[in-house]
């Protein structure tokens, strides 16, 4: 699919904790250790980015979810550089959405 983006309904935070090996996602303070339940290593909790979006063609509007590296590709903010400005009370929605806004882009969908 190729259209132009737009920001989508972000009613969370930009970013998200995961665990750094396998990027699964827990609820625990960034920098924790711990085992992870899915791929049974040892590592520590990190930040990553998570920004919604729409891509919109000339048929239909879907839903998606840019993740870390794209977002740095797309937003030039690392997750933890969105965690740390959100830390300080400052909302980067309309920056982001401003940068974003009909910016071209070519993605593959699964359907599952």
């Amino acid at each position: 699919m190729q259209g132009r983006i737009t920001l989508g309904l972000a009613s969370q935070s930009l970013w998200f904790s995961a665990y750094n090996n396998c990027d699964k996602k827990f609820d625990l303070q960034v920098g924790s250790d711990i085992r992870c339940s899915s791929c049974n290593q040892r590592s520590q909790i990190t930040v990553r980015a998570r920004i919604p979006i729409y891509i919109k063609d000339d048929t239909e509007t879907i839903t998606a979810v840019l993740y870390e590296e794209d977002v740095v590709q797309l937003v030039g903010r690392t997750g933890a550089e969105l965690k740390d400005v959100e830390d300080q009370g400052i909302s980067m929605l309309k920056k982001i959405g401003g940068r974003i806004k009909n910016y071209h882009i070519v993605c593959y969908v699964r359907f599952y």
